[in-house]
């Protein structure tokens, strides 16, 4: 399965982060701008396209002239992941009936900017991990662990 992730920021992060494998990156033939995430995009195949092209890729999405494909963010079960070791003071974020992607997201990059280790999610009743979230969290899905539980 292939992810999308869409923007200049979420891509640049995801590059950077190294969180999941990137597979190929999309850039708006001509675009300017976008040499930082051409450096960091090194070793993976980069296709000059049209904006028409773009704007399928990201599904309607703003792409600001750059799409990656990449692997699907890893997301833990919350037993595998409450198993595990984690920071002793690490702060864990739980969202409970968030459906919106856009406020998923915001939710998610405040919570890193605070120095959450994760943030939980509810299996039902919860935005996704989309292209729409990934980008409103500006980059900081690839900062944190993801844990979908069953029951919040």
């Amino acid at each position: 399965m292939v992810a999308r992730v869409v923007g200049r920021i979420p891509v640049f992060e995801c590059l950077r982060a190294k969180k999941r494998g990137a597979i190929r990156l999309f850039t708006l033939h001509g675009a300017k701008g976008l040499g930082h995430i051409r450096d960091e995009a090194s070793g993976i195949p980069v296709e000059a396209c049209d904006r028409r092209k773009l704007d399928t890729l990201a599904c309607g999405a703003v792409h600001q002239g750059v799409v990656l494909e990449a692997e699907p963010l890893p997301v833990s079960r919350a037993d595998e992941w409450a198993a595990g070791p984690f920071p002793a003071d690490g702060l864990v974020v739980v969202l409970d009936g968030v459906e919106d992607p856009h406020n998923f997201g915001a939710i998610v990059r405040s919570a890193v900017a605070c120095g959450a280790c994760a943030v939980v999610f509810g299996k039902d009743r919860a935005a996704p991990i989309s292209p729409t979230s990934v980008k409103s969290a500006a980059g900081a899905m690839e900062y944190v662990d993801l844990v979908r539980a069953t029951n919040l």
